[in-house]
């Protein structure tokens, strides 16, 4: 039995387990007086903090006299203690008398995760009092001696037997072709530094270097060194070969695009000419081409020129109509053709070459309001070069959108809606009035052959309808249907 003498008697520990097996804390002598404790053999905090008060274990090291009071780190710094009475022991004691393992739940008590400045206070006084400098350790030594081999490693027995037996045996198992002067490590322990280090003498390991003697192996090696060099060749200069290929390839591409011709539209017209819309500045060339062909021919029945006011006002009849009025302009003398607002005819640089339109067969209201009638000119020196088969192809372009254009030539509308495919206005019949002398019908012949490749079929003839130039003129009457079709319903 654990016994404490207070005032030199024998007094048995609540805490203990008395020699006949009673159970500890059945009954308890409390501090403060004579009554009975609860029924647990866990001791309370207040008892806890009074036994810490009244002895001393050990901290860190059997050297140490920090005292165990002090212990709980500085958790009850500033409440009240509870001093244990002389003699009160409320140690945790097991069968034989040794401490037990505190309960799980303290882990979570203050004094176990309490991180006070203190202790780091206590661990500097330790250093403090203990010399750990490395100069003051006897055999330390700073070569490497050898590989380290903890001496637990060292087995006693080995597969049953003694381990030097064991070793005996292995070495002769056949298969292995072992070295019997190769030793197991337990015996290779350096004891020059001390009989319980854990050092290994250091082992002298041969380079592994290749035999110069072998003259295979050298042979081998060479003939390896040069087919790595011969592949390393091989891979430039096919690096190089690709790279030189993709750059011939470039360049050729280059070349190819420069002189790159796109290929000539057979349609496009012999003179260097492209289309726009008629504009108020090129009213006076207008008015001196359709001049030129009253003055001297029959195809125009005016029997005097018209002034330019006079062109001026077909003109703006046939635009506020929404019908086509176009222009074939020269290149050569066209210097502002992608500005609009700096064209001003033949002050402005700009020469035209030709010109076309389509008017009201009667006019846009009654009952003619789908029919049109074109006219095309070209200046007398620009004949017989493409312009008016240019200009042929883009006017029944707007009017029929089922035609298909030749192209070959530039249209510049500028944003004007009336000029695009199908136009603004629904037509349904385009016709063609030629006028030709009855004495000669050459003339007419020539012009027939080319309507009827746009189309249009001679539908009536006029002989002998009028006089002009001392000649009896006979009009030819040709008409297209174009693509779109007019329900009678809604005339």
């Amino acid at each position: 039995m654990n016994n404490d003498k207070v005032d030199g008697k024998s007094q048995a520990s609540p805490w203990a387990v008395g020699s006949h097996g009673q159970t500890r804390g059945q009954t308890r002598i409390h501090p403060q007086g004579n009554k009975k404790s609860r029924s647990s053999k866990w001791p309370t905090n207040a008892e806890i903090r009074a036994n810490s008060a009244s002895k001393q274990l050990p901290f860190a090291d059997n050297n140490s006299d920090v005292p165990s009071n002090q212990a709980d780190n500085g958790a009850q710094t500033g409440k009240l203690r509870v001093e244990a009475e002389e003699g009160y022991e409320p140690g945790l004691a097991d069968w034989e008398g040794n401490w037990m393992p505190p309960p799980a739940e303290w882990e979570y008590r203050s004094s176990l995760q309490n991180t006070d400045k203190r202790i780091h206070e206590r661990v500097i006084e330790w250093f403090d009092r203990v010399d750990l400098s490395v100069d003051n350790i006897s055999g330390f030594n700073a070569e490497l001696v050898g590989d380290i081999c903890p001496l637990y490693w060292i087995p006693e027995t080995i597969d049953g037997d003694d381990r030097t037996v064991w070793w005996g045996n292995h070495i002769k198992f056949p298969g292995l072709d072992l070295n019997p002067a190769v030793q197991p490590f337990w015996i290779l322990y350096n004891r020059e530094v001390t009989t319980c280090s854990d050092v290994l003498e250091k082992m002298n390991v041969p380079d592994a270097n290749a035999d110069p003697r072998d003259n295979d192996r050298t042979k081998l090696e060479q003939t390896a060194q040069m087919e790595i060099d011969k592949f390393d060749k091989n891979r430039d200069r096919g690096i190089q070969k690709a790279r030189s290929e993709r750059n011939a390839a470039r360049k050729a591409h280059i070349a190819e695009r420069a002189a790159y011709v796109p290929p000539i539209n057979e349609h496009s017209p012999q003179a260097n000419v492209y289309l726009r819309t008629a504009a108020v500045q090129d009213i006076e060339q207008i008015a001196a081409i359709y001049n030129h062909w009253i003055t001297n021919t029959i195809c125009c029945p005016e029997g005097s020129e018209l002034s330019v006011p006079q062109m001026h006002d077909r003109w703006t009849d046939i635009t506020d109509a929404r019908l086509p009025f176009l222009v074939a302009v020269d290149r050569a003398s066209n210097r502002n053709r992608h500005n609009p607002n700096k064209r001003a005819g033949a002050n402005g640089g700009e020469t035209i070459s030709g010109f076309a339109f389509a008017d009201d067969y009667n006019d846009d209201h009654g009952m003619y309001r789908y029919t049109v009638e074109i006219e095309i000119f070209v200046k007398p020196n620009m004949l017989f070069r493409g312009i008016g088969k240019t200009l042929m192809d883009k006017l029944t372009s707007v009017l029929d959108p089922h035609h298909t254009m030749l192209g070959g030539y530039d249209f510049k509308d500028y944003g004007n809606p009336n000029h695009g495919p199908g136009g603004a206005r629904v037509v349904e019949h385009i016709i063609a009035n030629v006028a030709y002398d009855a004495d000669d019908n050459s003339r007419y012949q020539w012009v027939r052959a080319w309507l009827v490749k746009w189309g249009l079929e001679q539908c009536g003839d006029y002989p002998c309808i009028g006089h002009k130039l001392q000649k009896r003129v006979s009009q030819a009457v040709f008409m297209k249907k174009t693509g779109c079709d007019i329900d009678p319903s809604h005339w």
